[in-house]
């Protein structure tokens, strides 16, 4: 090869630059099952295979069939020792679990889904070596189907959800329900399971109640809900929380906050509410929280489950924002059907989501070598990069007319190289662009 001077090297962006690693994956169902099975210990028959549908990478996904209704473990896949999923997690684990999302591509078809079925929901399991720290770690409702047709979610949720292995083994479990009282069998598809490196998980408190208001809650109409005020006792953060009492039993939603247009909402991953359950009084089975899109998906809603119990608890509804109007926000409970009055206090409503990675140059954006390679006729560019982002090759004859010649080099390190065909005693003028990224 023979060296060349740099003609032209365009210099962008500063000594910091917004970047996206790669995401890397656990699962990707190409070609085969990808060593999961179909569960032997579940509570109804189940079955697992390949499949074509859902497919959001690539060309395989998975398929996982339940027999009947109610909750059950259908299907789990393994990875450990020096498989590259353990390594990922492993490597995630050692860099910061609160850096990393775990996020699947899940798909419903009506077509796997019974006729009188209303919804649908998936969770996943972690279950890891307890000798190195590991735990069974369920996660309920991570992707629902709530009647709407064909359509694929993506789940992102924090990775720190679960707790998880240093080291060891690692199961992955899908948790399965669909209402309708049926004992029809129904499917989803898997595909892409992968982790995603970002610049940390954070939070922001929409509704902390400390001006000593319900901020806008309201009760429904028609409410179950007798009182809905904000005191001065357990608060999780800061010293006042919301508080309601009911004294009939059942299922409805009695508080609604409408109007809620707060910007955390429209990039955020889920929401978190802190609760408090006193002892001594009737039985609360569930506290549930909806949120409602005029102008985008109808209604997405959690319920935690709370048993009887007293105590403090905290409830997490992911959801996907798709509309871009104000929303609302309802609270509402399932209780026993007996009478008695029950009091439930909510503080520190939040909103999760995923910071921006930010990576620190090395060296300048420049082009540091030119060479052509007189057995390919080829010119050979090299330059400073970040790892992960994507670059483009322009060639000019008079440097200011450009046109492309190489589009989008990958960069796996902080260097990167690309090459064309030329004829020798040409002058050409070059420059490399990098592409902006979203954050």
């Amino acid at each position: 090869m023979k060296a060349l001077p740099v003609l032209a090297g365009l210099l962008v962006l500063g000594v910091t630059a917004r970047a996206q690693f790669e995401p890397i994956p656990l699962f990707t169902w190409e070609g085969g099952t990808d060593n999961w099975i179909a569960n032997p210990n579940a509570g109804v028959s189940s079955s697992v295979d390949a499949s074509v549908n859902g497919v959001t990478e690539g060309t395989g996904s998975l398929e996982i069939t339940q027999s009947a209704g109610g909750w059950n473990l259908p299907a789990f896949g393994t990875f450990d020792g020096g498989t590259p999923g353990a390594m990922a997690i492993r490597d995630a684990i050692a860099d910061g679990i609160d850096k990393y999302l775990l996020t699947c591509d899940v798909t419903f078809l009506t077509s796997g889904i019974p006729a009188n079925a209303t919804w649908m929901q998936m969770g996943l399991v972690f279950n890891s070596d307890t000798g190195q720290g590991g735990a069974w770690s369920q996660v309920d409702k991570v992707a629902v189907w709530d009647g709407n047709g064909d359509h694929t979610v993506t789940a992102r949720w924090p990775l720190s959800t679960w707790t998880i292995a240093t080291d060891g083994w690692y199961q992955i479990y899908v948790i399965m329900n669909c209402d309708g009282g049926t004992a029809a069998p129904f499917t989803l598809y898997l595909d892409n399971l992968r982790l995603e490196k970002t610049g940390g998980i954070s939070e922001e408190t929409i509704y902390s109640f400390e001006d000593g208001t319900t901020q806008g809650w309201m009760l429904t109409n028609d409410a179950p809900f007798l009182e809905l005020d904000a005191q001065m006792a357990n608060a999780t953060d800061g010293v006042y929380s919301m508080v309601t009492t009911f004294n009939e039993g059942g299922w409805s939603f009695g508080a609604i906050a409408s109007g809620v247009s707060f910007p955390a909402i429209d990039d955020g991953l889920l929401f978190r509410m802190d609760l408090h359950i006193p002892g001594g009084q009737p039985p609360i089975n569930q506290i549930v929280l909806a949120f409602q899109e005029p102008d985008g998906i109808n209604w997405q809603q959690q319920d935690l489950w709370i048993g009887g119990s007293s105590g403090n608890y905290t409830l997490e509804m992911p959801y996907r924002r798709t509309g871009s109007g104000p929303t609302q926000l309802f609270l509402g409970r399932a209780t026993p059907g007996d009478v008695g009055e029950r009091t439930v206090y909510v503080d520190n409503i939040r909103v999760v989501k995923a910071l921006p990675l930010i990576i620190e140059r090395t060296a300048p954006f420049r082009i540091t070598n030119v060479q052509f390679d007189d057995i390919l006729s080829e010119l050979v560019i090299t330059w400073n990069s970040i790892p992960g982002r994507t670059y483009d090759i322009e060639v000019s004859l008079d440097g200011s007319f450009w046109e492309p010649e190489v589009e989008g080099i990958v960069a796996d390190g902080e260097s990167a190289s690309g090459s064309f065909g030329v004829f020798e005693g040409e002058t050409t003028f070059l420059r490399v662009s990098e592409r902006p990224r979203d954050p």
